[in-house]
């Protein structure tokens, strides 16, 4: 077949395919722009999802006349002009290929007045040629684009509804609002002001996005040489939210899988899956050690140094989760008023008036909260230690009863005494004595995993076990830690193996040992339907108030709740 140049018409939609996949690309590119003209008040106006109209009105630096038609020229930008530029650029945009891109696949009028200029500007295209009028426009600038896609029917065929997209747009919106507290931000939709957020600090934009009280979000700013870290995360913690952790890098939204492995794995032992709080991550590092240029979106991004990365961003984390405090985590189950699904009717028995049920229906909801004492209800000065009361009694062989000055406290007897295990055996230097088997025992593992584990082979054997790699697919148990003495210490092993395998290449030797420790903790400790004599419960109560990180389990789950007199009133109807 013979070569052939593509015309520039192509050129441009090809380009535009990398750069515009949806509204919600053409929502950040302009915002983006309005933002690097040092704009603080910036308005979103979004019809039909995006597709059919999206309007950026800005109170920036503006677009001089001269430059207005050079604006949407492909490769042609404001931001740099050199190489040293390109390495040091701390804009949003740099390749000026947003607008012509927009431009290709929609209909975009530009409309531009600079400051103290007595005249504004509109860019439109008329009979096929770019024209420029005299236009009565507020300083800074304000970019229509209408119709999305219409000359390319097939990328709109895969727009989704404008509900979807809408989400899409609002989500772009929420993520460079959170960047840049001191801007002013609106959205509307369909004429209908959305969200309006007003100028604000990092901390206040944070609990205004997620409907927090300031002294719900913990704050963490680190510095590691080169490499800062600022950290804000809500104390509480909302089951089922699955909303992802916002990442940004030199204030650029990114995703990055380093990133994520250090988040996931500082979570693990620390928060459960169906109870994450928010996050929002800043990592501030020089540009020479950063490559924004390796995806249209500049999306993805690449880091110099993984494992500092890695090691920074986990280790922030953990610390601002954990705590040698107890106090500073509560658990507390509580019912608020929600409409009864329909689902839930037919749970209702005959004679029960069901209207009035679904307008009082009482919804439980655990909310796990960690934060500093002082700012935590039912604490006080005079509490020289955190109080899980005494004990009423065992429920079921399974969860401990007690009560205290707040209220009735339920605790999970295996979660707590796992948590209590795994701390002891960290303090006492993780010194574990080793019983030998007296037949050894063999088990299986696929050859990929064992080889994957067998690095850290001498670290688990520092830990009460003693196996070796017998062929390509065995693992030989000649000893085992003596705290799992007739317990079930091949599935022990077999999780560890698991853990340890999906742990990422950067993780640390920290990492495996906890997973080791977590692994024996929970197969050692007190199993359901175990009965507890009196001693006994008082012997775990007393031992978790004092216990690091005694409000969660290793996996996450909370070992206790509190059941305040409130609640419990609230549940009854008392003074109702």
């Amino acid at each position: 077949m013979k070569i052939t140049k593509l015309s520039q018409k192509l050129i441009d939609q090809i380009a535009a395919g990398e750069i515009v996949e949806r509204p919600a690309s053409v929502v950040k590119e302009l915002l983006e722009n309005s933002i690097d003209a040092r704009a603080d008040k910036i308005s979103v106006k979004v019809f039909e999802g995006g597709s059919r109209l999206v309007i950026v009105s800005d109170n920036g630096s503006g677009i001089q006349k001269d430059d207005l038609a050079l604006a949407i020229e492909n490769h042609a930008t404001s931001k740099i002009s050199t190489q040293e530029d390109l390495q040091n650029c701390n804009s949003h945009g740099f390749r000026g290929e947003a607008l012509a891109a927009i431009a290709s696949v929609a209909n975009i009028k530009i409309r531009s007045k600079v400051r103290h200029s007595e005249n504004g500007f509109e860019l439109i295209k008329t009979s096929g040629d770019w024209d420029i009028f005299l236009s009565p426009v507020h300083n800074g600038t304000d970019i229509i684009v209408e119709d999305l896609f219409h000359n390319v029917p097939a990328r709109k065929r895969f727009l989704k509804n404008n509900t979807t997209e809408f989400k899409h747009c609002h989500s772009i919106f929420t993520q460079l609002s959170l960047v840049y507290p001191e801007i002013e931000f609106s959205l509307f939709h369909q004429g209908r002001e959305v969200l309006h957020l007003r100028k604000s600090s990092g901390l206040g934009r944070f609990a205004e996005i997620f409907e927090l009280k300031a002294e719900q979000v913990k704050v963490s700013t680190k510095q590691f040489e080169d490499l800062k870290i600022n950290l804000f995360m809500s104390t509480n913690q909302e089951a089922n939210k699955k909303i992802a952790p916002f990442v940004f890098v030199n204030n650029r939204p990114i995703k990055n899988s380093t990133v994520s492995y250090a988040i996931k794995n500082a979570f693990k032992n620390r928060v459960h899956e169906l109870h994450k709080p928010y996050l929002l991550l800043f990592i501030t590092t020089p540009n020479h050690c950063i490559n924004f240029n390796v995806h249209p979106n500049k999306k993805e991004v690449h880091f110099k140094n993984n494992n500092a990365i890695y090691k920074a961003v986990y280790s922030v984390i953990c610390e601002l989760l954990s705590s040698n405090d107890p106090s500073e985590r509560r658990n507390k189950l509580l019912f608020t008023n929600s409409k009864l699904r329909p689902s839930h009717e037919t749970e209702i028995k005959r004679g029960v008036d069901l209207d009035s049920l679904k307008e009082n229906y009482l919804l439980p909801k655990l909310e796990q909260v960690f934060a500093n004492p002082s700012l935590l209800g039912g604490t006080n000065q005079n509490s020289a230690k955190f109080d899980l009361g005494y004990p009423i009694g065992q429920l079921n062989d399974t969860y401990i009863l007690a009560q205290n000055t707040n209220g009735l406290l339920i605790v999970d007897t295996h979660a707590a005494h796992e948590r209590i295990l795994l701390e002891d055996l960290k303090n006492n230097n993780n010194q574990l004595c080793s019983q030998k088997l007296a037949i050894p025992e063999c088990i299986d593992f696929e050859e990929e995993n064992l080889k994957l584990f067998e690095n850290r082979l001498e670290v688990i054997n520092q830990y009460g076990f003693q196996v070796k790699i017998v062929g390509e697919t065995t693992l030989l148990i000649e000893g085992v830690p003596e705290i799992l003495s007739g317990k079930k210490y091949t599935v022990a092993l077999h999780d560890i193996v698991k853990g340890i395998v999906h742990l990422d290449s950067t993780s640390s030797i920290a990492e495996t040992v906890d997973e080791i420790l977590g692994n024996i903790a929970c197969k050692a400790a007190i199993k359901a339907n175990h009965k507890l004599n009196i001693m006994e419960i008082e012997y775990i109560l007393r031992k978790i108030e004092s216990t690091t990180n005694g409000g969660i389990c290793n996996h996450g789950r909370p070992t206790w709740v509190e059941l305040s007199m409130k609640s419990l009133d609230k549940l009854f109807y008392r003074g109702r």
